[in-house]
């Protein structure tokens, strides 16, 4: 188990340790495994990362961009600070930890892949240790757009960037689950 909860974790085999003293849990601790050499951050981008393909053309500067975010609030409900596991995720992917939303009641971190690098880095991970709910579907299209980026085609295939992007995320309406019978 990695980050903050693991404190809830032990609070609670305490609590049946003493309500049971006979089965005796013991918390097992921190995971110290890297997180490229295991599934754990899979878990956390399918509850709470985003894909985004951002397009806007009828800008002054034209732009096609992509990306991956993670937002955490900064304390959990019981005090313990994110920092620690947001900035283990930020060094692992190559990217920045940055404080968002300082001036407001529930102040918040936020990572974001934006380069090549990063996201192809990203794409690394998830293809060793492959997400298992809906997201796993934006992914895909989100990697097809990253194929664009890598070949460099991506400013000649804005049309086609544009109906991916129009089929991710709160408007995607075709759903598939054959990723669920995958090997992995």
């Amino acid at each position: 188990m990695r980050g903050p909860k693991y404190h809830q974790l032990v609070l609670l085999i305490s609590y049946l340790n003493n309500k049971f003293p006979d089965i005796n849990l013991q918390p097992l601790g921190f995971s110290s495994t890297p997180l490229g050499k295991d599934s754990w951050l899979t878990g956390f981008i399918d509850a709470d990362g985003s894909f985004q393909v951002r397009t806007s053309f009828n800008t002054k500067v034209p732009r096609i961009s992509l990306s991956f975010e993670l937002v955490q609030s900064r304390s959990t409900h019981y005090g313990y600070s994110m920092f620690d596991l947001m900035n283990q995720i930020a060094v692992f992917l190559g990217v920045n930890l940055n404080e968002i939303r300082s001036d407001r009641k529930h102040p918040q971190y936020r990572l974001r892949t934006s380069s090549l690098k990063t996201n192809i880095t990203l794409r690394k991970y998830l293809s060793n240790y492959p997400l298992r709910s809906t997201k796993y579907l934006d992914y895909q299209d989100w990697t097809r757009v990253l194929e664009f980026f890598e070949q460099g085609t991506h400013k000649d295939n804005k049309e086609h960037i544009s109906v991916i992007k129009s089929q991710m995320n709160q408007r995607r309406t075709v759903y598939n689950w054959d990723h669920l019978s995958l090997p992995g």
